[in-house]
Order: structure tokens, then C-alpha cells, then sequence
């Protein structure tokens, strides 16, 4: 469930049943600083991260379900600073007509059977801890007043510093009740009295819902004498007021704000649709906090659910507001669906006045002014420089500077976290302006080269195309020639170290020396490594120097030398047998290798875009952070070679042959495409293939770990017999696809994925994840599939027969007309599970969880087996199937 509120506003929400009716509770919550002259809201998460550890709850702030009775709770500590006697003090909260008294006293002790004189102190923490209690007082077994303890060699018992004025404790036997203003853990007698109690139709038909006979006095964390019975809601907008428990006030006073709260859910409707529906919530708890002089205001509510755990509830926006200003719903529809946006919510999470009213909200990071700092100081200092050198060179040409660059005037935009999505709009707009006056520019430009044509018409098109932003096609000589710059330089450099040397002069200075122009040579190289299968083309090579660069390589290979490092791009190697060879490091882009015999060759981090490679052998040769992007291959054979760190991106690959090939860290994978390639025995490991295709391929025998196809395209492929350990299938279409036999551990299968036609007959699933995905028609039978999670699948007409689920997940999976015949379900977890139509016949579904299925005249359930199966509760039209079978 998707949660939308402001900052100074918490949300909660929690599922329950009650009396056959799925609900889900909401708790809306606030925390208000009194400290000003008007209260005000601050963030409350300072509630769970500061507050809420001190507040003497068991950091359990509520339970989330509504109150049917408003309550007062007040957690803090007593102080003796506003009083002469300093071994004891009374507290007092009075809200509205509401008000409760304690004693605090010093530390005493039974001395035989009388009281010792309490001992002075300046602060006791009003808790539980410090209340009557102790071990196997169920009522408070944190407590003291029982328990007997060493204290300076004597054996004693401690008295327990606070009391109700009603319940002096006079005798050791004497059990009072425990004093305090706390929250009263739910598994007090006093409070655990209220839950109802258990019947066998409740059992049946209710099981995950409290007893019908519930007291709703249930949900009240105060003890009894903090409610107020006679109301359904606080008395908003009437004083309260606590005594001692300020360091430096006697008294705090203050006024419960008449704020009002508002709450809307986006809820999935029967049609599939979803629906902005308000949840009515009612002020129920004031949580007063004296010594920091703050309080938690906690609204309840509850709506309407269909499912028992509220799935169908998709997303909660919350909102405050103040008495005579309600805003419609539309208001928070349109707030709710800006904060939604994928690529503008985000700008909106620190706007909290589109949800709480300005004059209330407290100061924080989203109203202060961001510090400029000296980093913008100094930004603007220099740009008041360069307008100055501007005007003065602008000057110089006779022209009015100012009319040109203007002085700014107006104020400062804010700079501040709620004005972020006017900074952004302001931005776009500004974006926009500028390319409408670039493009205007371009037109100009464009214009004045047509209409001053020279005598080079091929030029002033190469300018046309600068201008529109296109690559130069000359990119990869550009950076070839770069290249040779840097060698003629560091030869240059060489010749003057050498003479410098021997004639013991030092180097010039700024003169870069060897390992700075090694260096330089080395990131270029890198550049292009990873970067020229983006650019337009390679370098034009004649036939002469493509076959020149073929003598220059058959030359090195006949004498035994190496290819590294050599600028064979665009190189004539095709038919050339060339096995064995190293050519780590070289530029081999555009060459043609067309039936070249590269076996065994070592192509680590060499250049292959674009190369024409058709049946072309390449088997165990080693590609290590080789580009072979933008590259079309046919028939090439990789047999046995290993390839890793890769650049695939924009390939095209036909009928090539990987099988017992090594794949490993490959991530560059981009829109490749696989068409008709066997990669049998193939181990792919650590390797991503995003926008790939891939169709009529063998996967068979494979080993894949950690591999990951997203928003793929997989046709007619077969992964018969491969190990898949930690795969995923992300976003991806899945069409004819064969796993049968696979053995799949740790596989996902999730997200926007369709899957049609596809087997996994006789696989062996373990841990796997299937959550909400359409798996219609899917072939499962004879498949073992242990603790595999299908929950919220569509699963309809899927064949289960034979199969060997055992703690498996089918939690509200669609499984109408699927066939579990003879399948071992044992432990399996079915609820919810829509079963119309669905074959059970001879199914075990021993220690299954069958409670709530959907079935109907259509379900075969005949020689089910059910021992110690959950099927409570049932659904009405569910009732006559299981309990006839069991």
C-alpha cells in the first residue's frame, strides 16, 4: 500500500476482522508543539526516532484500530522543583472534564512492617516500572512492591513510588492496583479481559477476525479511568492541564486543537477500476507530553474492505485541516495524483501546505530558507565579473550593453524544499525557451551558410550537420588521429629526454612527462574501448591499405610475433588461419573476417565493431572486456570460448554457435539480439541482458547464475535440463518457452511479465518466486516445486497434475480450472485461492492451509486428502466441499 502524506502527519493502517467483516483500521496521527504562542505541527517521525523509546509503551505508539471511546494518556516525569517538601508531590492532568491524580513519592522500603520516611529526590519518571508490581503480579510484573532484594546488606522490599491517592498501600499482603498514567499493555488482565472468547462458530467462520463478543474497550491503551465513556470523540478545542511534571512549570496548560483530519484510499473496485473513497476518522487519543511540552493527537477511522488483508486497498493519502476550510475531494485527488507521478512525486514529498494548512505548520527543513553558503556567494561574485567583461567588450562595438544583458531585478526566487516544484516548472519553461531560441539560432546560421555558399559545397554541408548536432562522421578518425599525436608527441619527448640526459639539462617545465602522456594514451584507448559502436561509423580503409594491413598480419603470425596493439581496423583478414593469435589491445573495428579460423585467440580488450564476421571460427577464444557492439555476426562459431566484461550492445547475432562457452560480469547488453544460436552447456554467470531479443535458441543443459533478462523478448527457446540458480525474467514477453527438467533455485519470475505456451514439466523448483504473474495454461506437471511462491498469479487452466508442491504459496491465486490431480500439496498455503473448477482429485493437501478458498459445483474434490489441513474460516459457498471431504 502506497502511503501520501505531508511530513508533519503519520499514517498507520492495519487489517482486521470482526463480526464475519474485513476492515481496515487507520490510524492518523499528529505531533504538536505547544512551546509558541499557537500550536503547531512538527514531523512526526521525530515521534518514532527520538520520543517514542521514553514514553514508557514498549515503543508500541497504537494498534491501529478504532476507538470506540476517546482516552487521555500522559507520559513524563514528576518534579519536586515547585514545592518546598522534596520527598513527595501529587500530578494531576485534567482534559476537559476528565482528570486523574497520583502520588509520587521518594524511595522507601518495608522496615519490618512499617513504611520507611520516603527519601528526597528532584525528578521520579512516572512509569509503570516505578508503580506497585513485581514478579508473577500479572498485572504489572515490571513493577515494585513484591519482590524482595539485597539492598546494603540487608534483605528488603521496596515500596513503589507511585500511588493512587485512593489506594494507599498500608500492608505487605495489600494488592492495589497499579498507578499511572501510561498505556496499559494489551496482555494486562485489565485489558485482556475485554477479548471476548472462543466458540466453535467463530472458529469456522471468523477465525482470522476477534471474538464476536469482543469489548471494543479492547483498543483503549488507557486504564478505565482516562476514557470518557459518555463520548465517541475528544472533546476538541477544551483546556488541559498537568501539574509537576515540567522541570520549570508548575502547571502546563494548554488547548486541544479543533484541526480536522481527513483521509482518502484508492480502493481496486470488483471491475478492476479503483476508486477515491474518504474514510470518516474520529479524534480519539491525546497523548500529552509535559516536559517537552508536546502532544500526539490520534485520529481513528475504519473502512470497508474485500479482502481479508486489504490488498485491494491500493494507496492512503492523509491531510489536515482547520474548522471552516474543508477542501473538496477532487482537491485531494489531483494532490494524490501529482504525488503519485513517477517523474514529478517526488518533487512534491517536501510541499506539505498542499496538505496542512501554513499557519499551523511548524518550522522545519521544508519552510526554512536553504544557506547559500560561500559556494553560491562566490557564484554570484562571478558572475557579476563576467557580466562586467561582457558590457565592456560590448561597449567597445558601440553597442548598449544593457539593452542586451538587462540587470536583474525582482526578488530572489525562494529557495526552499515546498518551492521545488515551481523551481522545476519554472526550469522546464526556461528549457523550453532556450531550445525554441537555439533552434531559431540553427535556422539563422543555416540560412547564412546557404545564402554564402563557397566553392565547397561538401564543407558548408559538414557545417549544416554541425550545426544540427550530428556525430561528424570523422569521429573515429578524429580519435585516431589523437592517438598518433600522442605517440609523435611522446617520440618528441623521448628525443628531448634522451639529449637532456646526456647533456644533464632538466626537462622544460610544463613539459608532460612519459607517465602523464601514458596515462592520457591509456584513458583515450579506454574511451574508445567502451564508446565506438556509438559512433556513426568506423574509418574508411581502401581496398590497398586493407590489404596491406592482411601482409602486415600474416607477416607477424608466420615469424611467431603477436598482434597487440595494432590499428587493424578495417583490415582484409577474411579465410585467414589465424589460430592461436593475440590480439589484445587492437583495433580490428570494421575489419572483415569472414571464414577467418581464430581459434584459441585472445581478443582481450580489443575493438571488434562492426566487423564482418559470417561463418567465422572463433572456438575457446578468450573475449575479456572486448566491444563487439553494433556488430553482425552469422554463423560464427564461439564453441568453448570464454567471454567476459563484454560490450554486446546493438549486436545482431544469427546462427551462431556458444555452446560450453563462459560467461561472466557481461552487463553491456542492450538491445542485442539472438536469432536461431545454440549456447548448449553454456555457463552464463553475473550477466544482464536488458531490451535483448532472443528467439528459436538453445538454453539446454546450461548453467546460469545470477542472470537477469529484463524487458526482454524471448521466443521459442529452450532451457531443458539447465541448472538456473538466482535467474529473473523482469518485465519481460516469454512465449513457447521450454523449462522442462530444469533445476531452478532461487528464480524470479515477477513484474509486468507475460508467459504464454510455456512448460516446466519435470522441473525441480526450489525458492522461487512466481507473485503475481500470468501463468495461464502453464504446464507444471511432474514438477517438484518446494517453498515456490505463487500468491496473487494467475494461474487458470494450469496443469499441476502429479506435481510435488510442498510449502508452496498459492495465497489468493486465480486457479480456476487448473488440474492438481494426485498432486502432493502438503504444507501448501492456499488461501483465498479462487479454486472454481479446479481438479483436486486424489490431491494431498495434508497440513495445507485451504481457509477461505473460493470453490463451486464445478470444483472436483473426490478422494482429497485433508488431515490436519486448515480449512477454517470458510467461505459460505467453500463450506459444503471441505467439511463433506473432512
Amino acid at each position: 500500500m502506497r502511503t501520501v502524506k505531508p511530513l508533519r502527519v503519520g499514517v498507520l493502517t492495519r487489517p482486521y476482522g470482526y463480526l464475519e467483516q474485513s476492515r481496515l483500521g487507520v490510524l492518523v496521527y499528529t505531533l504538536i508543539d505547544f512551546n509558541g504562542p499557537t500550536p503547531r505541527l512538527v514531523p512526526e517521525a521525530e515521534i518514532t526516532t527520538h520520543l517514542l523509546p521514553a514514553m514508557d509503551c514498549n515503543n508500541i505508539l497504537d494498534l491501529i484500530l478504532p476507538k470506540t471511546c476517546p482516552e487521555f494518556i500522559v507520559s513524563g516525569t514528576a518534579y519536586t522543583a515547585h514545592q518546598q517538601d522534596k520527598t513527595q508531590c501529587a500530578v494531576r492532568a485534567k482534559v476537559g472534564d476528565n482528570e486523574k491524580s497520583l502520588l509520587v513519592f521518594g524511595e522507601r522500603y518495608w522496615l519490618g512492617d512499617r513504611i520507611s520516611d520516603p527519601q528526597s529526590f528532584e525528578q521520579m519518571p512516572v512509569t509503570w516500572a516505578n508503580a506497585f508490581g513485581g514478579k508473577g503480579f500479572d498485572e504489572n510484573p515490571d513493577g515494585k512492591g513484591i519482590d524482595r532484594e539485597l539492598i546494603n546488606g540487608v534483605w528488603t522490599t521496596r515500596l513503589p513510588n507511585i500511588e493512587l491517592p485512593t489506594e494507599r498501600i498500608s500492608s505487605k499482603t495489600q494488592r492495589p492496583k497499579p498507578a499511572g498514567f501510561s498505556p496499559v499493555m494489551i496482555n494486562r488482565p485489565r485489558r485482556y479481559k475485554h477479548v471476548g472468547s472462543f466458540s466453535e462458530t467463530w472458529m469456522k467462520t471468523d477465525i482470522t477476525g476477534f471474538f464476536p463478543d469482543m469489548d471494543t474497550r479492547l483498543f483503549n491503551a488507557a486504564d478505565d479511568d482516562q476514557h470518557w465513556t459518555n463520548r465517541d470523540s475528544l472533546p476538541l478545542g477544551c483546556e488541559f492541564s498537568v501539574w509537576n511534571m515540567h522541570p520549570e512549570q508548575a502547571c502546563w496548560t494548554g488547548t486541544i486543537p479543533d484541526w480536522i483530519p481527513r483521509c482518502f484510499v484508492s480502493q481496486q473496485n470488483d471491475h478492476g477500476d479503483e476508486d477515491f473513497l474518504q474514510v470518516d476518522l474520529q479524534p480519539t487519543t491525546i497523548w500529552l507530553l509535559p516536559g517537552i511540552k508536546h502532544a500526539i493527537m490520534m485520529y481513528h477511522g475504519s473502512t470497508a474492505v474485500a479482502q481479508t488483508y486489504a490488498e485491494d486497498v491500493r494507496a492512503i493519502i492523509a491531510a489536515i485541516e482547520l474548522p471552516g476550510h474543508a477542501r473538496e475531494k477532487s482537491w485531494y485527488k489531483d494532490i494524490f495524483d501529482l504525488r503519485s507521478d513517477m517523474d514529478t512525486g517526488a518533487l512534491y514529498a517536501l510541499r506539505d501546505k498542499d496538505l496542512v494548512p501554513k499557519s499551523i505548520m511548524g518550522d522545519w527543513l521544508d519552510t526554512r530558507p536553504v544557506d547559500t553558503g560561500l559556494l553560491l556567494e562566490n557564484a554570484g561574485k562571478r558572475e557579476q565579473r563576467i557580466r562586467t567583461e561582457i558590457r565592456d567588450k560590448l561597449l567597445d562595438t558601440g553597442l548598449e550593453p544593457y539593452n542586451i544583458m538587462p540587470e536583474f531585478s525582482g526578488p530572489q526566487f525562494p529557495i526552499s524544499g515546498e518551492y521545488l516544484p515551481e523551481l522545476h516548472e519554472r526550469m522546464q519553461r526556461l528549457k523550453k525557451a532556450s531550445e525554441r531560441q537555439i533552434d531559431e539560432e540553427k535556422k539563422r546560421v543555416k540560412k547564412d551558410l546557404a545564402a554564402n555558399q563557397g566553392p565547397d559545397p561538401a564543407f558548408t554541408k559538414k557545417m549544416q550537420d554541425v550545426v544540427d548536432g550530428k556525430v561528424p562522421d570523422s569521429a573515429a578518425q578524429d580519435m585516431k588521429d589523437a592517438m598518433l599525436r600522442l605517440e609523435q608527441l611522446q617520440t618528441e619527448m623521448e628525443t628531448q629526454w634522451q639529449a637532456g640526459h646526456q647533456s644533464g639539462q632538466k626537462s622544460t617545465p610544463g613539459t608532460p612527462d612519459r607517465e602523464q602522456l601514458n596515462q592520457t594514451k591509456q584513458q583515450i584507448k579506454k574511451i574508445n574501448l567502451y564508446s565506438a559502436h556509438f559512433l556513426p561509423q568506423g574509418v574508411a580503409v581502401t581496398k590497398h591499405i586493407a590489404d596491406q594491413k592482411r601482409d602486415v598480419v600474416l607477416e607477424r603470425y608466420r615469424s611467431g610475433m603477436d598482434m597487440r596493439e595494432l590499428d587493424l581496423s578495417g583490415a582484409n583478414l577474411s579465410g585467414l588461419n589465424l589460430t592461436a593469435a593475440d590480439f589484445t589491445g587492437s583495433d580490428i573495428s570494421d575489419a572483415d573476417l569472414t571464414l577467418a579460423t581464430l581459434d584459441g585467440a585472445n581478443f582481450s580488450r580489443a575493438l571488434l565493431t562492426r566487423a564482418v564476421i559470417e561463418n567465422t571460427s572463433l572456438r575457446d577464444a578468450l573475449f575479456s572486456e572486448t566491444n563487439l557492439g553494433a556488430t553482425t555476426l552469422l554463423r560464427a562459431d564461439f564453441t568453448g570460448a570464454r567471454l567476459s566484461a563484454m560490450v554486446l550492445q546493438e549486436s545482431t547475432f544469427s546462427y551462431c554457435n556458444f555452446e560450453r562457452t563462459l560467461w561472466e560480469d557481461i552487463v553491456q547488453t542492450t538491445r542485442a539480439t539472438f536469432s536461431s544460436c545454440r549456447f548448449d552447456n553454456a555457463t552464463i554467470n553475473k550477466t544482464i541482458f536488458t531490451e535483448s531479443s532472443f528467439s528459436n535458441s538453445n538454453f539446454a543443459l546450461g548453467q546460469f547464475s545470477q542472470v537477469a533478462f529484463q524487458a526482454n523478448t524471448l521466443e521459442n527457446i529452450t532451457f531443458e535440463n539447465a541448472k538456473l540458480s538466482s535467474i529473473a525474467f523482469v518485465a519481460s514477453d516469454l512465449k513457447n518457452i521450454s523449462f522442462m527438467h530444469t533445476h531452478m533455485e532461487g528464480a524470479s519470475f515477477t513484474y509486468k511479465l507475460q508467459m504464454d505456451t510455456c512448460s516446466f514439466r519435470g522441473a525441480n523448483m526450489k525458492n522461487s518466486s512466481f507473485n503475481r504473474t500470468v501463468l495461464n495454461t502453464i504446464d507444471f506437471s511432474n514438477a517438484v516445486i518446494l517453498h515456490c511462491d505463487f500468491s496473487e498469479a494467475l494461474l487458470q487452466a494450469a496443469n499441476f497434475t502429479a506435481v510435488k508442491a510442498t510449502g508452496s504459496i498459492f495465497r489468493r491465486t486465480d486457479l480456476r480450472l487448473a488440474r492438481f490431480v494426485a498432486a502432493d500439496l502438503t504444507g501448501s498455503n492456499f488461501q483465498q485461492a479462487d479454486m472454481r473448477g479446479t481438479d483436486l482429485r486424489r490431491a494431498n493437501l495434508c497440513t495445507a492451509d485451504v481457509s477461505e478458498t473460493l470453490l463451486d459445483d464445478t470444483s472436483r474434490t473426490q478422494g482429497v486428502f485433508l488431515k490436519y489441513a486448515k480449512l477454517y474460516p470458510l467461505r459460505k459457498r467453500a463450506t459444503h466441499f471441505w467439511e463433506q471431504q473432512s
